[in-house]
């Protein structure tokens, strides 16, 4: 295969592909006799900015402007989405969830050591940049953060480009939100990590039991929509409800009874409360932005 076609075959995004379609035709045309007062260095040119597009990943999430960012020295690697650093600080990366390690009698999720290998090879430097977004730490007092190589390379994108991990925005920390959902949609296109055919489906709701908590994927059927304190009440066929905020209902697709929908997040029980007692259903998952809920699509993993 000609060097141009094959770069273009390994570009990671349908635009990119585009692009180097038209910059090879461009080549072609300049390379012809009829063109060629054209020069050996102006080919190169087009040569090259294949090159670039190629090596250039999909959902690149470039360091973002008008955010502080730090340069620290990582010290360890706690697991797939939280590291040490060496000033004492522990860091909990924005924009992903990533599958837990076995702790307090519980085993290990699919593909909790692999994620947290592969963050340690991309973290081979230990010094990178640590950028905070609006809110700084999370309720455990972690430091809440996107991590960048020192080239500007975005780690989260990485682990989500591999599947090893789940996308997740919560406001108001949503500086990359998009760029990090195209990352992700990039391994579940390919099938890959968590997206992996009976690597982590999603759970049906009708199934759910008292003790699937945490953070889950689940498919169901919306059974009733009503409104109180501030959000919509999304009932499901099983014992779940989402709570979801006002200013994420106004902005999401038209939701109603019998559409199927997916959602992820963390799911607490509220099993015994007063609420359960009134007949209200013992487990809820709040949905924190419009990434975490979809219609899903036939043959979807």
């Amino acid at each position: 295969m000609a060097l141009g076609p094959l770069l273009i075959s390994d570009m990671k995004t349908p635009g990119a592909r585009a692009l180097g379609v038209f910059l090879w035709r461009a080549f072609s045309v300049f390379s012809c006799r009829a063109f060629s007062v054209f020069s050996y260095k102006t080919r190169g040119v087009f040569l090259g900015a294949l090159l670039a597009l190629s090596a250039f990943p999909g959902a690149a999430c470039p360091l973002p402007e008008g955010l502080e960012h730090e340069s620290v020295q990582v010290a360890g690697v706690h697991d797939g989405d939280s590291v040490r650093l060496a000033d004492g600080r522990r860091v909990r990366l924005i924009g992903i969830n990533a599958p837990e390690l076995a702790r307090e009698g519980r085993p290990a999720e699919p593909l909790a050591k692999a994620a947290r290998e592969e963050l340690k090879k991309q973290l081979v430097e230990s010094e990178v940049l640590l950028v905070q977004d609006q809110e700084r730490h999370d309720h455990y007092g972690r430091t809440l953060g996107h991590l960048f190589t020192l080239e500007g390379k975005s780690l989260e994108a990485a682990l989500l480009r591999q599947g090893l991990g789940f996308h997740i925005a919560i406001p108001p920390n949503m500086t990359l939100a998009s760029c990090l959902s195209e990352a992700e949609g990039e391994a579940r296109a390919a099938s890959r990590g968590v997206w992996a055919e009976n690597q982590w489906p999603a759970l049906e709701a009708s199934g759910l039991t008292l003790q699937d908590t945490g953070f889950q994927r689940i498919r169901g059927t919306i059974t009733d929509v009503s409104r109180g304190g501030g959000s919509v009440w999304l009932e499901l066929d099983g014992p779940l409800v989402l709570k979801v905020p006002d200013s994420v209902w106004s902005s999401s697709p038209v939701l109603a009874p019998g559409q199927r929908i997916e959602v992820r997040g963390w799911v607490t029980s509220r099993a015994g409360s007063r609420a359960v007692r009134r007949g209200f259903k013992p487990l809820v998952l709040s949905v924190p932005s419009g990434f975490a809920i979809e219609r899903p699509a036939a043959g979807r993993p």
